[in-house]
C-alpha cells in the first residue's frame, strides 16, 4: 500500500500550489495571442516538476505536465496526469509512453480560473474523455464496479489535505490490477449489461452465456474448463444466476407473486394460506443489496458491512471547537469534562442518557461499527440565501432518489434513416432532390421536458450566485446534459404533472420562487407559500450583543459565559452551569429577554417574572458583579413602561446577605428598540 511520508506530502502540496501560481500568474499578466487568449508565455512546468520527481523515483509513476495548450494560450484546465511505470509497454493500452492520447491515467486539473469558478478536479482519465478508446479488463471492471464515479471530484482550492487523500486512495486502487489487466480487448470492443443471445434451438445459445457473463464481470480466460470452473464459482457464490424462461414464466416468477400454502399448524391440512414469495429477480436484487462491502482502513485490513452492521448517531451539537476536532482528525469524540471510570457513585450519580453515553462509548462500540456524525450546526451561520439553495438541493436529492422525469416528445427531423411515421408533405417538399433522406415524425422517451427544463434553469441560474454550494450546482448539472434550458418560464410552469411524479412539486415551487422572484409570504391567490421560523430569543441575544459590540468597541464582552457553575457537588463536581448572555467588562451581567413587560396599574404587581429575577440574582452572586441588566424589546407596547422604569431604582436586599460582594446588587430593566419595529413606536 502506498502512503506518502510528511516530506512527500508537502512536496506534493507544493506541486498543487505550483500548478495554481502559474496559471494565476499567466492570468494576471494578461499577454494575449493573436487569436485574443490569454499567452502562457512566462510560464514553466519545471517548477512544478522539481516537486513531483519522488512521486517517479518512490512509487513507480511518471508524470506529464500541461499548461494551457501546444498553442501556446490558456485551456479551460491546466493539468498533472499519472500513469504507472509498469503499463507503458508494447500491447498495453498507455503504450510506450505517458501520453494523454492513450490509455487510462490519474488526472488532477485546475479548472474554472476563466469562468471565477477555480476549482480542482481528481478523476480517472480517457483520451478525448472517451472510455471507449481504453477498453480493457481493468477499464471493464472500474467501470462495473462503480470506482470511476466514486473516484471523481471536485475540490475547493482551500482543500488539499483532502485532494492529497483521494489521490493515494486511486493511486492504490489503480495499482490493485495487473498488467495483464491492460490488455486491450479484442477490436477494443464495447461490453454491454444487457445482451440478447438470439436464434434456433442448438446453435450454441447457452454456451456461450457462460463466456458473456465472464466478459461482462471482466474475467479474461482462454481455457474452457478455467472458464466453467470460473463460472460455477461465480454461481456458488450468487454473483450470477442461471434460469430458463418458457410460456408461462410470468410476473409473479420473475417480480413477486401470491402462493397457495397448506396450513398444517390446526391439524387441517385442507386449509389454505397464501403468503407472498419473492420472484427469482427480485431475490437477486435483494441479493445485490445486502451484499457486504468492503471498507477501506490503513490499519485494518477485514472490515466489511452489511445489513447487520450496528450503526450510530453521534450529534456533536454547539461545540464549535469539539465539531472541527472530529472532523479535522476524522475521530469521534464526546463533549465530556471527565468520564468516570468506574462505576462508583459518581457515576451512579449521573442521568440515564450521560450513563447510556459513556457506557455505549466505552463498551458497545465496536471497530467496524458505523458511525454518523451529525454537524447539527452547519446552517447556524450560513447566508439565509444560500440556507435557501441548500433546501433546494435537498428537494433535488429527493427527485433524483425517485426518479427524473421522463416523457414522450413528438419530434419531427429530417434524418438519414427511416424512424416513425414518414410525413409525406415534408419529405417532398425538403428531399426532393435528396432521395437518401427522411422526414419523419417520432415519439422518443426522453428528459427534456418542462419540469426539467426550469430545474437546469434554476442550476444555471444559482451556479453563479452561490459560494458555498457551487461544486455541487456543477456536479448536477452534468445529470441535465440533454435537457435544454427553459425559455419560457411561464408556458413550462403551466405544464401538467401527472400523480406519478407529484413529489416535483415542492421542487418546482423553489424554482418558481428563484425564477420569478417570488417571494415566501404571497398575499393573495391559492399559491403554496414557505414558513421559517426562527428561535426570536437567539435572534434577539445576538442582535443585542451585535449592536452593544458595534458602539462600545473598546469594552470586553463576553457571551454565552461558561465559565460559571452555581453549585458544586461534594466540593468535587461543579453541576449546573450558569450562561448569562452577556458579561460586560466583568463587572456587569446583562442577559435579553424576548417577551412584552405587561403594565399594570396596580402597584403591587411588578412586571418581571420572578424566576427572572432569580435568575440574576444567582448571575450576580456567582460572577461577582455589582449590578445586571435585563433588556427587553422596545415597542409600542412597553413606551409607557419604559418611562416609568427611569424613575425606578430595583436593588436585591438578599445581597446584604450574600458574602461575595460588599455592595447591594443593582437591577436595570432596559428596552432595546428594534430596526423593524420603528414604525410602531416613533
Amino acid at each position: 500500500m502506498i502512503e506518502f511520508s510528511n516530506e512527500d506530502k508537502e512536496e506534493f502540496i507544493k506541486a498543487i500550489d505550483e500548478l495554481i501560481k502559474q496559471v494565476d500568474d499567466c492570468i494576471l499578466r494578461n499577454k494575449r495571442t493573436k487569436q485574443g487568449k490569454i499567452s502562457i508565455e512566462g510560464s514553466s512546468s519545471q517548477n512544478i516538476k522539481q516537486y513531483l520527481e519522488f512521486i517517479d523515483k518512490k512509487y513507480n509513476y511518471s508524470f506529464k505536465i500541461a499548461i494551457g495548450n501546444s498553442g501556446g494560450f490558456l485551456n479551460s484546465d491546466s493539468w498533472i496526469m499519472f500513469a504507472r511505470n509498469d503499463l507503458l509497454k508494447e500491447g498495453l493500452i498507455n503504450g510506450k509512453k505517458i501520453t494523454p492520447t492513450k490509455g487510462v491515467y490519474i488526472f488532477i486539473a485546475y479548472s474554472g480560473y476563466l469562468e471565477d469558478n477555480k476549482h480542482i478536479v481528481l478523476k480517472f482519465g480517457f483520451p478525448q474523455g472517451n472510455i471507449e478508446n481504453s477498453r480493457c479488463v481493468a477499464i471493464n471492471k472500474m467501470e462495473n464496479d462503480g470506482y470511476l464515479k466514486k473516484f471523481d471530484f471536485i475540490c475547493d482550492l482551500s482543500d488539499k489535505d483532502k485532494l492529497l487523500k483521494d489521490f493515494l486512495k486511486m493511486m492504490n486502487y489503480f495499482n490493485s490490477f495487473s498488467e495483464n489487466d491492460f490488455r486491450l480487448n479484442k477490436n477494443n470492443k464495447i461490453i454491454f449489461k444487457n445482451q440478447i443471445l438470439y436464434g434456433p434451438p442448438g446453435t450454441g445459445k447457452t454456451y456461450h452465456t457462460i463466456d458473456k457473463a465472464l466478459e461482462i464481470l471482466g474475467e479474461n480466460l482462454e481455457n474452457r474448463i478455467d472458464k466453467k470452473a470460473k463460472f460455477d464459482e461465480y454461481v456458488k457464490n450468487g454473483q450470477i444466476v442461471f434460469t430458463t424462461f418458457h410460456q408461462s414464466y410470468g410476473y409473479e416468477e420473475f417480480i413477486e407473486g401470491i402462493k397457495p400454502i397448506i396450513n398444517k399448524d390446526n391439524g387441517n391440512s385442507k386449509e389454505l394460506d397464501y403468503e407472498i414469495k419473492d420472484g427469482i429477480f427480485k431475490r437477486i436484487c435483494n441479493r445485490a443489496l445486502n451484499k457486504e462491502r468492503k471498507v477501506d482502513n490503513n490499519e485494518i485490513d477485514d472490515i466489511t458491512i452489511n445489513n447487520d452492521t450496528p450503526i450510530w448517531k453521534i450529534s456533536l451539537g454547539p461545540n464549535a471547537s469539539l465539531r472541527d476536532k472530529c472532523f479535522k482528525e476524522n475521530k469521534i469524540y464526546i463533549g465530556w469534562n471527565k468520564i468516570p471510570e468506574n462505576m462508583n457513585e459518581e457515576f451512579l450519580a449521573l442521568g440515564t442518557n450521560d450513563k447510556s453515553t459513556i457506557n455505549n462509548f466505552k463498551d458497545e462500540m465496536q471497530i467496524g461499527d458505523l458511525v454518523c456524525v451529525f454537524n447539527s450546526l452547519k446552517t447556524s451561520k450560513m447566508p439565509l440565501f444560500e440556507i435557501f439553495i441548500s433546501m433546494f438541493l435537498e428537494e433535488l436529492d429527493i427527485v433524483f432518489k425517485k426518479g427524473l422525469k421522463k416523457d414522450y416528445v413528438s419530434i419531427q427531423d429530417n434524418r438519414a434513416f427511416l424512424k416513425g411515421k414518414l410525413l409525406f408533405r415534408e419529405n417532398l417538399k425538403y428531399n426532393l432532390t435528396h432521395k437518401e433522406r427522411f422526414f419523419t415524425q417520432s415519439d422518443e422517451f426522453i428528459l427534456d421536458v418542462p419540469p426539467n427544463r426550469l430545474i437546469k434553469s434554476t442550476l444555471e441560474f444559482l451556479k453563479s450566485k452561490t459560494t458555498i454550494h457551487k461544486f455541487k450546482v456543477i456536479k448536477v448539472l452534468q445529470m441535465f446534459d440533454e435537457v435544454q434550458l427553459s425559455k419560457n418560464y411561464k408556458k413550462d410552469f403551466e405544464y401538467k404533472i401527472s400523480r406519478h411524479f407529484d413529489y416535483y412539486e415542492t421542487l418546482l415551487s423553489w424554482c418558481k420562487i428563484f425564477l420569478q422572484n417570488e417571494t415566501f409570504t404571497p398575499y393573495k391567490g391559492s399559491n403554496e407559500a414557505f414558513a421559517l421560523l426562527f428561535p426570536m430569543e437567539k435572534l434577539f441575544e445576538d442582535y443585542i450583543a451585535h449592536m452593544f459590540k458595534i458602539a462600545n468597541e473598546q469594552v470586553k464582552i463576553k457571551t454565552q459565559d461558561k465559565t460559571k457553575f452555581l453549585m458544586s457537588k461534594n466540593n468535587i463536581e461543579d453541576c449546573f452551569l450558569l450562561k448569562p448572555d452577556l458579561h460586560i467588562q466583568d463587572h456587569i451581567i446583562a442577559d435579553t429577554k424576548w417577551k412584552i413587560l405587561s403594565d399594570s396599574d396596580d402597584k403591587k404587581q411588578y412586571p418581571i417574572a420572578q424566576s427572572d429575577l432569580y435568575q440574576m440574582f444567582a448571575y450576580a452572586v456567582t460572577f461577582k458583579v455589582k449590578e445586571v441588566w435585563l433588556i427587553y424589546p422596545l415597542c409600542g407596547r412597553t413606551l409607557e413602561l419604559k418611562e416609568k422604569s427611569k424613575k425606578d431604582e430595583y436593588f436585591f436586599k438578599a445581597s446584604d446577605l450574600a458574602n461575595s460582594t460588599k455592595d447591594r446588587i443593582k437591577l436595570k430593566i432596559l428596552f432595546a428598540p428594534l430596526p423593524f419595529a420603528n414604525d410602531f413606536y416613533t
